[in-house]
């Protein structure tokens, strides 16, 4: 997995500079509700686990579901419609390679 983090939970874009960050932040009922489709900066798409520690403690660790980033697209997609949301021009976003846009949405990190 190569960072940032970023999850889509249901058109809400949070952005994690590092995998710990996103593991602390997502909720393991929010992965127990499919609520989040996460990718690593080069659109590998992540699976979300829950481990459980002990009755009361759970938490979520992230893992690769793929050894190629096959989801390249969709990452950029989600970014550009996020980063448009967020103010950037949509005409120099869509010029913008995926690794640009990764840089640029790390500027709105969680």
């Amino acid at each position: 997995m190569k960072t940032p983090i970023i999850a889509n939970n249901r058109g809400d874009v949070c952005v994690f500079e590092t995998i710990e960050n996103a593991e602390k932040y997502i909720e393991p009922i929010d992965i127990k509700n499919n609520s989040w489709i996460i990718y690593d900066s080069e659109g590998r798409l992540l699976e979300a686990l829950v481990i459980r520690r002990s009755i009361f403690f759970r938490r979520v660790v992230l893992k690769a579901c793929e050894q190629e980033p096959t989801h390249a697209n969709d990452l950029r997609n989600l970014l550009i419609r996020f980063l448009s949301r967020a103010g950037e021009s949509t005409e120099v976003i869509k010029t913008c390679s995926l690794p640009q846009l990764t840089e640029k949405a790390l500027r709105h990190k969680v």
